[in-house]
């Protein structure tokens, strides 16, 4: 896969230039964007694998633009599978690189001026996706769904973790960007954390979340 890329660059409903998208005929720059997701998930059922792409991009007005891309059926789509891949790990590159300065900027004068910062993540519902704010203080508190839970307690008791496991054995699954909370103490020699874990999805501008919240800890 080349990590080179060329303007513009069409992908879907997508035309990326060096400045700014467009999508639907109308044009978005890059400097309104608020937040990026981007992530590579891989299925295995039957001993086949599969492969498959998700780049998200949220602007400051809460708007929000998905692409995603998951290998062919048939070996004559791949080439055309694998030049999408190409493309959008490319440009979440040269967007990551371009916005994150202003990207980190943002989250540091919140917890400066206003003593928080307000991350939001889409959490997965029976009929759909659920739009969440969570609110980090610089006291440790983290604040979702009307519950407090304070990162430093949760260090001190050994159930704050950044990528999580469920499952055991061979049915073990792996979420690298999700990060639990709990202030309970972990039972079974610790391989099961306490109930009612606070769970957040850190891939929205990884790994600057993951950070910011190892600082406060």
């Amino acid at each position: 896969m080349t990590n080179t890329i060329n303007f513009p660059t069409k992908i879907d409903k997508f035309i990326f230039n060096d400045n700014n998208f467009i999508f639907k005929s109308k044009k978005y720059n890059y400097c309104n964007i608020e937040s990026l997701r981007f992530f590579i998930k891989n299925v295995s059922i039957n001993f086949s694998k599969d492969e498959y792409f998700h780049f998200s991009i949220r602007m400051v007005d809460d708007s929000m633009f998905e692409l995603h891309v998951g290998d062919a059926m048939f070996s004559i789509n791949k080439k055309k599978v694998d030049e999408k891949k190409s493309n959008m790990k490319n440009v979440f590159d040269y967007l990551n690189k371009k916005t994150f300065s202003k990207r980190l900027e943002s989250y540091l004068n919140q917890l400066k001026e206003e003593k928080y910062i307000s991350y939001k993540f889409f959490s997965p519902k029976l009929l759909g996706e659920k739009f969440k704010t969570v609110k980090i203080y610089n006291d440790g508190n983290v604040v979702m769904d009307n519950r407090i839970f304070n990162v430093k307690k949760a260090r001190q008791e050994g159930t704050l973790k950044f990528g999580t496991a469920y499952g055991f054995g061979c049915d073990k699954t792996i979420d690298p960007y999700e990060i639990s909370i709990n202030e309970k103490k972990p039972i079974l020699g610790g391989r099961v954390e306490g109930a009612d874990s606070m769970r957040i999805d850190g891939s929205w501008d990884y790994p600057i979340i993951f950070e910011i919240l190892k600082s406060l800890s």
